[in-house]
Protein backbone atom coordinates (compact mmCIF):
# COMPACT_ATOMS: atom_id res chain seq x y z
CA UNK A 1 0.00 0.00 0.00
CA UNK A 2 2.94 2.50 1.33
CA UNK A 3 4.72 1.36 -2.19
CA UNK A 4 1.43 2.34 -4.29
CA UNK A 5 0.65 5.41 -2.65
CA UNK A 6 4.54 5.96 -3.71
CA UNK A 7 3.78 5.72 -6.81
CA UNK A 8 0.41 7.51 -7.30
CA UNK A 9 2.59 10.99 -5.57
CA UNK A 10 5.06 10.67 -7.90
CA UNK A 11 2.28 10.42 -11.46
CA UNK A 12 0.86 13.29 -9.83
CA UNK A 13 3.50 15.07 -9.56
CA UNK A 14 5.12 14.56 -12.64
CA UNK A 15 1.58 15.64 -14.01
CA UNK A 16 1.56 18.90 -12.42
CA UNK A 17 4.73 19.56 -13.97
CA UNK A 18 3.72 18.60 -17.11
CA UNK A 19 0.86 21.02 -16.74
CA UNK A 20 2.93 23.97 -15.68
CA UNK A 21 5.37 23.23 -18.24
CA UNK A 22 2.04 23.40 -20.92
CA UNK A 23 1.06 26.67 -19.30
CA UNK A 24 4.89 28.14 -19.82
CA UNK A 25 4.54 27.48 -23.54
CA UNK A 26 1.33 29.38 -23.71
CA UNK A 27 1.60 32.32 -26.53
CA UNK A 28 1.11 35.59 -24.74
CA UNK A 29 -1.86 37.93 -25.79
CA UNK A 30 -2.70 41.15 -25.80
CA UNK A 31 0.34 43.77 -26.39
CA UNK A 32 0.59 47.48 -27.72
CA UNK A 33 -1.81 48.57 -30.31
CA UNK A 34 -0.26 50.08 -33.56
CA UNK A 35 -1.26 53.72 -33.21
CA UNK A 36 1.73 55.12 -35.44
CA UNK A 37 0.83 57.29 -38.16
CA UNK A 38 1.37 56.39 -42.07
CA UNK A 39 3.79 59.24 -43.88
CA UNK A 40 4.98 59.28 -47.62
CA UNK A 41 8.77 58.00 -48.21
CA UNK A 42 8.91 58.72 -51.69
CA UNK A 43 7.50 59.43 -55.06
CA UNK A 44 7.77 58.92 -58.88
CA UNK A 45 8.71 61.16 -60.15
CA UNK A 46 10.04 63.23 -57.60
CA UNK A 47 8.17 66.43 -56.94
CA UNK A 48 8.36 68.95 -59.52
CA UNK A 49 9.49 66.65 -61.72
CA UNK A 50 7.85 66.17 -65.16
CA UNK A 51 5.04 63.47 -65.03
CA UNK A 52 6.10 60.68 -67.52
CA UNK A 53 3.58 58.49 -69.68
CA UNK A 54 0.79 59.94 -67.12
CA UNK A 55 2.41 57.94 -64.29
CA UNK A 56 2.63 58.79 -61.07
CA UNK A 57 3.69 56.38 -57.75
CA UNK A 58 3.95 56.98 -53.78
CA UNK A 59 5.21 54.94 -51.14
CA UNK A 60 4.09 55.43 -47.63
CA UNK A 61 5.64 53.99 -44.58
CA UNK A 62 2.96 51.06 -43.66
CA UNK A 63 0.73 49.08 -46.01
CA UNK A 64 -2.37 51.41 -46.52
CA UNK A 65 -6.09 50.39 -46.79
CA UNK A 66 -7.76 49.61 -50.23
CA UNK A 67 -11.16 50.66 -49.15
CA UNK A 68 -10.00 54.01 -47.68
CA UNK A 69 -8.94 55.32 -51.32
CA UNK A 70 -12.47 56.89 -52.08
CA UNK A 71 -12.94 60.42 -51.45
CA UNK A 72 -9.21 61.01 -49.83
CA UNK A 73 -7.56 61.92 -53.05
CA UNK A 74 -7.88 65.18 -55.27
CA UNK A 75 -5.92 66.05 -58.50
CA UNK A 76 -6.15 69.57 -59.73
CA UNK A 77 -6.30 70.52 -62.50
CA UNK A 78 -9.21 67.75 -62.47
CA UNK A 79 -8.57 64.62 -64.62
CA UNK A 80 -11.42 62.45 -65.36
CA UNK A 81 -10.26 59.60 -66.48
CA UNK A 82 -7.75 58.12 -64.30
CA UNK A 83 -7.04 54.48 -62.21
CA UNK A 84 -6.00 53.93 -58.82
CA UNK A 85 -4.28 50.69 -57.72
CA UNK A 86 -2.86 50.22 -54.39
CA UNK A 87 -0.30 47.50 -53.53
CA UNK A 88 0.92 47.56 -49.71
CA UNK A 89 2.00 50.36 -49.19
CA UNK A 90 2.35 51.73 -53.07
CA UNK A 91 0.09 53.96 -54.78
CA UNK A 92 0.12 53.76 -58.27
CA UNK A 93 -2.20 56.36 -59.92
CA UNK A 94 -2.74 56.43 -63.79
CA UNK A 95 -3.71 59.68 -65.18
CA UNK A 96 -5.52 57.98 -68.83
CA UNK A 97 -5.96 61.89 -70.11
CA UNK A 98 -3.81 64.18 -71.92
CA UNK A 99 -2.39 66.79 -69.76
CA UNK A 100 -2.44 70.05 -70.07
CA UNK A 101 0.66 72.12 -71.34
CA UNK A 102 2.89 73.84 -69.07
CA UNK A 103 1.14 73.20 -66.14
CA UNK A 104 1.20 71.90 -62.84
CA UNK A 105 -0.34 69.36 -61.55
CA UNK A 106 -1.24 68.53 -57.62
CA UNK A 107 -2.02 65.52 -55.90
CA UNK A 108 -3.52 66.23 -52.67
CA UNK A 109 -3.62 63.32 -49.99
CA UNK A 110 -6.25 63.74 -46.97
CA UNK A 111 -6.12 62.15 -43.64
CA UNK A 112 -9.17 60.22 -45.11
CA UNK A 113 -6.56 58.04 -46.43
CA UNK A 114 -5.62 55.03 -43.62
CA UNK A 115 -3.22 52.66 -43.16
CA UNK A 116 -4.61 48.89 -42.21
CA UNK A 117 -4.89 49.17 -39.20
CA UNK A 118 -7.19 52.26 -39.30
CA UNK A 119 -4.42 54.91 -38.53
CA UNK A 120 -5.27 58.16 -40.94
CA UNK A 121 -2.17 59.73 -42.51
CA UNK A 122 -0.57 61.89 -40.58
CA UNK A 123 -1.00 64.93 -42.25
CA UNK A 124 -3.14 66.55 -45.31
CA UNK A 125 -0.35 67.61 -48.22
CA UNK A 126 -0.42 68.05 -51.67
CA UNK A 127 2.22 67.13 -53.89
CA UNK A 128 3.16 69.24 -56.96
CA UNK A 129 4.22 67.33 -60.76
CA UNK A 130 4.63 69.26 -63.62
CA UNK A 131 3.34 68.94 -67.61
CA UNK A 132 6.13 70.89 -69.05
CA UNK A 133 7.27 73.71 -67.66
CA UNK A 134 7.05 74.37 -64.22
CA UNK A 135 4.74 77.63 -63.12
CA UNK A 136 6.56 79.50 -60.37
CA UNK A 137 3.79 81.68 -59.27
CA UNK A 138 3.70 82.98 -55.40
CA UNK A 139 1.16 84.28 -52.68
CA UNK A 140 3.13 85.78 -49.54
CA UNK A 141 2.37 87.68 -46.64
CA UNK A 142 2.00 88.08 -43.14
CA UNK A 143 0.24 86.13 -40.75
CA UNK A 144 -1.80 87.97 -37.77
CA UNK A 145 -3.49 86.85 -34.87
CA UNK A 146 -6.42 88.41 -33.13
CA UNK A 147 -5.29 86.82 -30.21
CA UNK A 148 -1.13 86.79 -29.74
CA UNK A 149 -0.99 83.66 -28.35
CA UNK A 150 -2.44 81.90 -31.54
CA UNK A 151 1.15 82.34 -33.05
CA UNK A 152 3.00 79.15 -33.52
CA UNK A 153 -0.27 77.10 -33.81
CA UNK A 154 -0.34 75.01 -37.08
CA UNK A 155 -2.75 76.77 -39.60
CA UNK A 156 -4.64 74.76 -41.76
CA UNK A 157 -4.90 75.95 -45.17
CA UNK A 158 -6.27 75.54 -48.54
CA UNK A 159 -6.43 77.38 -51.95
CA UNK A 160 -9.32 76.56 -53.99
CA UNK A 161 -9.74 77.28 -57.57
CA UNK A 162 -12.71 79.84 -58.58
CA UNK A 163 -15.19 76.88 -58.96
CA UNK A 164 -14.58 75.98 -55.27
CA UNK A 165 -12.15 72.91 -56.27
CA UNK A 166 -9.33 72.05 -54.02
CA UNK A 167 -6.06 73.31 -55.13
CA UNK A 168 -3.49 73.10 -52.57
CA UNK A 169 -3.32 72.34 -48.64
CA UNK A 170 -0.74 73.25 -46.37
CA UNK A 171 -0.29 74.12 -42.74
CA UNK A 172 1.80 77.56 -41.99
CA UNK A 173 3.07 78.47 -38.68
CA UNK A 174 5.11 81.81 -37.50
CA UNK A 175 4.58 85.66 -38.38
CA UNK A 176 4.78 85.14 -42.54
CA UNK A 177 4.17 82.80 -45.18
CA UNK A 178 4.33 82.14 -48.65
CA UNK A 179 2.81 79.50 -51.26
CA UNK A 180 5.08 78.49 -54.14
CA UNK A 181 5.03 76.77 -57.29
CA UNK A 182 1.35 78.03 -57.95
CA UNK A 183 -0.40 77.95 -61.35
CA UNK A 184 -1.24 81.54 -62.42
CA UNK A 185 -5.12 81.73 -61.57
CA UNK A 186 -7.18 83.57 -59.04
CA UNK A 187 -7.71 81.41 -56.00
CA UNK A 188 -9.81 81.52 -52.47
CA UNK A 189 -7.50 80.91 -49.61
CA UNK A 190 -9.06 79.52 -46.70
CA UNK A 191 -6.96 79.53 -43.39
CA UNK A 192 -7.84 78.51 -39.88
CA UNK A 193 -6.58 76.90 -36.83
CA UNK A 194 -8.07 73.67 -35.62
CA UNK A 195 -8.07 73.68 -31.83
CA UNK A 196 -9.83 70.49 -31.34
CA UNK A 197 -8.21 69.10 -33.95
CA UNK A 198 -10.92 67.83 -35.20
CA UNK A 199 -10.56 68.49 -39.22
CA UNK A 200 -12.92 71.04 -39.75
CA UNK A 201 -13.36 74.44 -38.65
CA UNK A 202 -16.12 75.50 -35.94
CA UNK A 203 -17.30 79.20 -35.87
CA UNK A 204 -17.09 81.37 -32.72
CA UNK A 205 -13.46 79.38 -30.97
CA UNK A 206 -11.27 78.89 -33.62
CA UNK A 207 -9.49 81.90 -35.63
CA UNK A 208 -10.11 82.09 -39.27
CA UNK A 209 -8.90 84.11 -42.62
CA UNK A 210 -10.95 83.98 -46.21
CA UNK A 211 -9.90 86.06 -49.04
CA UNK A 212 -9.48 85.88 -53.16
CA UNK A 213 -7.00 86.31 -55.02
CA UNK A 214 -6.38 88.29 -58.28
CA UNK A 215 -4.03 85.96 -59.95
CA UNK A 216 -0.93 87.47 -60.38
CA UNK A 217 2.33 86.05 -60.67
CA UNK A 218 3.50 87.24 -57.27
CA UNK A 219 0.47 88.09 -54.80
CA UNK A 220 1.15 89.79 -51.88
CA UNK A 221 -1.90 88.59 -49.08
CA UNK A 222 -1.59 88.89 -45.23
CA UNK A 223 -3.80 87.09 -43.49
CA UNK A 224 -5.25 88.17 -39.79
CA UNK A 225 -6.96 85.20 -38.20
CA UNK A 226 -9.73 86.51 -36.48
CA UNK A 227 -12.57 84.87 -34.49
CA UNK A 228 -16.05 85.48 -35.12
CA UNK A 229 -17.29 88.81 -34.29
CA UNK A 230 -20.57 90.35 -34.46
CA UNK A 231 -19.88 93.85 -34.35
CA UNK A 232 -20.05 95.93 -37.58
CA UNK A 233 -16.67 97.41 -38.78
CA UNK A 234 -17.30 101.58 -40.05
CA UNK A 235 -15.08 103.36 -41.98
CA UNK A 236 -12.86 106.08 -39.91
CA UNK A 237 -11.28 108.16 -42.25
CA UNK A 238 -10.35 108.18 -46.10
CA UNK A 239 -7.35 110.09 -47.20
CA UNK A 240 -6.00 110.85 -51.04
CA UNK A 241 -2.35 110.36 -50.39
CA UNK A 242 -1.65 111.31 -54.20
CA UNK A 243 -3.40 111.49 -57.34
CA UNK A 244 -2.82 107.38 -57.94
CA UNK A 245 -3.09 106.17 -54.10
CA UNK A 246 -5.85 106.22 -51.29
CA UNK A 247 -5.82 105.38 -47.56
CA UNK A 248 -8.85 103.77 -46.33
CA UNK A 249 -8.82 103.50 -42.16
CA UNK A 250 -11.47 100.88 -40.44
CA UNK A 251 -12.96 101.13 -37.18
CA UNK A 252 -10.59 97.69 -36.14
CA UNK A 253 -8.45 95.25 -38.61
CA UNK A 254 -10.32 93.53 -41.50
CA UNK A 255 -9.73 90.11 -42.09
CA UNK A 256 -10.97 90.04 -45.57
CA UNK A 257 -13.57 92.17 -47.90
CA UNK A 258 -15.66 91.61 -51.18
CA UNK A 259 -15.15 94.62 -53.26
CA UNK A 260 -14.04 97.76 -53.11
CA UNK A 261 -14.74 100.63 -55.90
CA UNK A 262 -13.28 104.30 -56.49
CA UNK A 263 -15.08 106.54 -58.89
CA UNK A 264 -15.48 110.23 -59.86
CA UNK A 265 -16.80 110.88 -63.41
CA UNK A 266 -16.08 106.83 -64.36
CA UNK A 267 -14.91 103.90 -62.44
CA UNK A 268 -11.62 104.20 -61.83
CA UNK A 269 -8.78 101.08 -62.08
CA UNK A 270 -7.49 99.73 -59.19
CA UNK A 271 -4.23 98.42 -59.56
CA UNK A 272 -2.74 97.20 -56.33
CA UNK A 273 -4.66 96.63 -53.25
CA UNK A 274 -2.99 96.16 -50.01
CA UNK A 275 -4.80 95.10 -46.45
CA UNK A 276 -2.71 95.72 -43.37
CA UNK A 277 -4.43 95.02 -39.97
CA UNK A 278 -6.86 98.16 -40.19
CA UNK A 279 -5.62 100.31 -43.44
CA UNK A 280 -6.30 99.71 -46.82
CA UNK A 281 -4.09 100.87 -49.75
CA UNK A 282 -5.43 101.49 -53.05
CA UNK A 283 -2.77 102.26 -55.60
CA UNK A 284 -5.21 102.99 -58.62
CA UNK A 285 -5.41 105.18 -62.19
CA UNK A 286 -4.98 108.84 -62.41
CA UNK A 287 -7.07 110.67 -60.40
CA UNK A 288 -9.30 113.38 -60.98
Amino acid sequence: MRFTHIICLAVMTALLLFALGCGNKRNPTGGATDTEKPVVLATYPAELEEIVDGTLEISFSKPMDRNSLANSIYIYPPVQNKKFSLERSSLKIKLNEPLKPDCNYYVTLSTRLKDLRGNPLAASQTLIYRSGKLSTARISGLLNYEIPSDEGSPIATSLFSEDSLLVFTTDLTGKSYAIENLNQMPYRLRSYIDKNQNGRYDPGTEPIFEAKTEGREKEVLDQYLAYVDTSFVWINSIDAVSNREIRIEFSEPVASYQQVLVASDKILDIKHKILENNILTLLTSAQD
